[in-house]
């Protein structure tokens, strides 16, 4: 398993990340928010000195935040211009190139540093065998008009072996890692600071003959704080986020 120029390219993925969170407020009682993003991506690959250059290009996105406090905010695949570029090694350890300009309301709705990072999972070292674990770390920021990102995962993967479906031979990998989140940007015109913590488990499928990602899925299980400038002290949150990536056209 190892990253290169897959068969097929272009490919197209469906990609989704919601995330639920609540809030307990004082004096208010909890608060329910949430953050959908659904998206299809037009992903190209071509040889680089360093492995693998990745163009991905935002066809359609529909993102949306829902706050009973600060309102709603919605985003377009207009509000995206120019394309994610980067290149990943052979393992999938990514150097990010260039991302594209998001309006100032996609901070909270939409980072292309983090769709970098997070698109493509990383694969077993060499020697790794069914049944064989290994442990990686990875960490980015994003600092930008909209607001700033800090992440740091902490994770170990198991090379679960070959799987059939739909008739394809395909190779399982689950993971779980441990995760901190702090964003910080401005929501309704409030300055707003979060940072969350916990657990995840997930899981990818990778074909071998096509060279390429299938299937994806990540469940974060989180905790943490919330600041809001209009409120005096921060206010505990809990989030539960699933991510979900499928390979449609390719």
């Amino acid at each position: 398993m190892v990253y290169t120029v897959p068969e097929g390219a272009p490919l197209r993925y469906e990609r989704t990340d919601s995330m639920g969170i609540t809030v307990q407020a004082l004096g208010m009682g909890s608060m329910a928010m949430r953050v959908d993003q659904a998206m299809t991506l037009g992903v190209d690959f071509e040889p680089s000195a360093g492995g693998v250059r990745v163009t991905t290009t935002v066809e359609r996105l529909a993102a949306r935040m829902t706050n009973p406090v600060l309102g709603q905010a919605t985003l377009s695949e207009a509000d995206v211009q120019g394309e994610l570029v980067f290149t990943v090694d052979g393992r999938g350890n990514v150097d990010l190139l260039d991302p594209p300009t998001v309006s100032s309301e996609g901070g909270p709705l939409f980072n292309p540093t983090s769709l970098g990072y997070d698109m493509l999972p990383k694969l077993p070292p060499p020697g790794v065998v069914p049944g064989g674990s290994w442990v990686d770390t990875t960490t980015y920021a994003s600092r930008d008009a909209t607001g700033s990102l800090d992440v740091t995962w902490a994770g170990t993967s198991t090379l679960m072996g070959d799987t059939v479906v739909e008739g394809r031979r395909l190779t399982l990998v689950r993971t779980r890692a441990e995760v901190a989140i702090e964003v910080a940007g401005t929501v309704g015109g409030m300055d707003v600071e979060q940072r969350m913590v916990g657990p995840e488990t997930g899981f990818y499928l990778w074909d071998p003959a096509r060279r390429t990602l299938v299937e994806q899925q990540i469940d974060r299980d989180l905790s943490g704080t919330v600041r809001v400038a209009a409120v005096p002290s921060p206010m505990d949150l809990s989030a539960k986020q699933r991510k979900t990536m499928k390979l449609v056209d390719g």
